[in-house]
């Protein structure tokens, strides 16, 4: 992070941007002359700030504006209105917060965590605590995209679940004690539940896509996942490869223990009751 470069006037956060090796930051010398940036002759926020005399977007009315880049783009205006509510030095403060703990601001050009919002007052929040609200939904036979990603990122535990039939879609809809989820990440889908019961006992298995992981996705997710279990089950089971040392301590402080090894996967389990 170039905190020198601050925010933009439009809110957007240069100390960020993938772009800034060779920009300068729109406030880097002087609001008015920009003559260096490609952007300055067009872009309706900077014109707008002129004819008002404000220093930025985040002074006037941006969760209202529509001019320019706020007609159709979220991020401008939500990071314009935490800077209004909170100070640019918050806005600053969390989002340098945000990239140690690995949100990602550009992941694909100009694309990043920031990107996956549709909802100002979500995005915001997310900004300031740097969680998103975490959904568990009942995979269909229709939710091929979930399937697939569990089988790319899948731990050998997973793999041999999803093999378990010639016809996985059958698999899961002919059994009632085998459940899927899809886990939603602020309407993003971010990773795969497999749960598998016998005898009072559900067998987990767990998968994050890689670029979703390090952001407690499969912590809350799982928490949501054992407040939701029926007094039926009492005992939880996870099987690690043991060289996945993140799933490992993930699992530990979620409350389970060791209980066996078979080659190179680790047997953990939890008590409910």
């Amino acid at each position: 992070m170039k905190r020198e470069l601050g925010i933009a006037r439009c809110g957007l956060a240069c100390c960020l941007c993938s772009e800034n090796v060779t920009c300068k930051g729109c406030k880097r010398d002087g609001f008015m002359e920009l003559s260096w940036c490609k952007d300055a002759e067009w872009c309706e926020v900077r014109k707008c700030g002129i004819n008002k005399n404000i220093s930025g977007c985040y002074e006037c009315e941006p969760a209202e504006c529509r001019k320019g880049l706020y007609a159709e783009k979220i991020k401008p205006r939500a990071f314009a209105e935490f800077a209004r509510r909170y100070g640019v030095e918050e806005l600053l403060d969390c989002l340098e917060r945000n990239e140690r703990a690995g949100i990602v601001y550009h992941r694909e050009g100009i694309m990043g965590d920031y990107d996956d919002f549709d909802d100002l007052e979500e995005l915001i929040s997310f900004i300031r605590t740097g969680k998103r609200n975490i959904e568990l939904i009942p995979l269909l036979p229709e939710d091929k995209d979930i399937t697939d990603l569990m089988r790319i990122h899948a731990s050998p535990s997973v793999t041999k679940y999803i093999s378990i039939s010639e016809n996985f879609f059958d698999y899961v809809t002919n059994t009632d004690k085998v459940i899927y989820y899809k886990i939603l990440w602020n309407r993003v889908l971010a990773g795969g539940v497999h749960c598998e019961y016998a005898d009072g006992t559900m067998f987990l298995s767990i998968c994050i896509d890689e670029i979703y992981r390090r952001h407690g996705i499969a912590e809350a997710a799982l928490n949501q996942l054992f407040l939701a279990q029926s007094n039926d089950v009492n005992v939880i089971e996870v099987s690690i490869d043991e060289t996945n040392v993140p799933s490992l301590s993930l699992f530990q402080k979620l409350g389970f223990s060791q209980i066996g090894r078979e080659d190179e996967l680790i047997t953990l389990r939890k008590l409910l009751c």
